[in-house]
């Protein structure tokens, strides 16, 4: 089941810097993100998908996210290096 996993905000757009990196989150993965809202400050994301699903390698800018359900997360690095996160709904 697809389902709205999280809400991403993301500050600071006019610095493109990090997001040319890997690409942007919605250029490399707009199968799972949606841009809510964006201007010159500020752009709101929400991401869908399964527990399962994975996405290519991209980055964010300064970020708050709020997950809409509890969550268990694996981010790996250019480098190979991964964590592993719980997160709590809200």
């Amino acid at each position: 089941m697809v389902k709205s996993l999280g809400v991403l905000f993301e500050a600071g757009l006019a610095d493109n810097t990090k997001k040319a990196q890997h690409g942007g989150a919605v250029s490399v993965a707009g199968d799972h993100y949606k841009v809510i809202q964006e201007n010159d400050k500020v752009r709101i994301l929400e991401f869908r998908g399964k527990a399962v699903d994975k996405t290519e390698m991209h980055s964010h800018s300064n970020i708050v996210a709020i997950p809409m359900s509890d969550a268990k997360v694996r981010f790996t690095g250019a480098t190979g290096q991964s964590m592993e996160i719980e997160l709590g709904a809200g």
